[in-house]
């Protein structure tokens, strides 16, 4: 099987996609350092040297397998002549609590705020109206 072959399927596998998801930002920002660096034609050697830092901190950072502090961002950024920004974004995912009156043939939706426990799918009937806690998620 070759590298492309095994991608594809790497990308069908849930765990993949899950472990790829959490490790977005860390990929994300590897991939800009290295593309910086490369573009001004510089050597992980040198930008280490640029950013008072060792080559080896500067080879995990782009490979995506460091947790960088701020601080050690804020050096590279600066050694690239760029700057960092990092910033917090809602979650995508909205819960609902779903009413379905069957007698009325009705449903209404209504939104739980964001702190309120997480639900897998509970039902109840009584009197001919069921409730149902879902979870819809929003692209």
């Amino acid at each position: 099987m070759n590298y492309k072959d095994y991608f594809k399927k790497l990308e069908g596998d849930a765990e993949y996609q899950e472990a790829e998801q959490e490790l977005k930002f860390l990929l994300d920002l590897a991939d800009d350092v290295l593309r910086l660096r490369m573009e001004k034609g510089w050597s992980q050697a040198e930008l280490a040297e640029r950013a008072g830092t060792k080559q080896a901190n500067i080879s995990r950072l782009e490979s995506g397998l460091s947790n960088p502090s701020v601080n050690f961002l804020q050096k590279v950024a600066k050694a690239l002549n760029t700057n960092v920004s990092v910033h917090f974004e809602r979650s995508q995912t909205q819960e609902f609590y779903i009413f379905t009156n069957y007698e009325y043939q009705s449903k209404e939706a209504i939104p739980l705020p964001a702190n309120w426990p997480s639900f897998k799918q509970r039902t109840q009937s009584t009197n001919g109206i069921t409730s149902a806690t879902i979870r819809q998620i929003y692209d």
